[in-house]
């Protein structure tokens, strides 16, 4: 989801599937999670 809000939806065309293609490790996770409660948290409690 994160490279589809950066990228664009032109990510999900047939010809860039499994291109480029990264596994996500544990920090990376964490990150992710951080970055959304961050943003939720803002979007609420505005």
């Amino acid at each position: 989801m994160k490279e589809i809000a950066y990228k664009g939806v032109e990510i999900l065309d047939n010809d860039n599937v499994g291109e480029r293609a990264e596994e996500y490790s544990a920090a990376d996770i964490y990150g992710i999670r951080e970055d959304w409660s961050t943003y939720a948290a803002t979007s609420i409690f505005k």
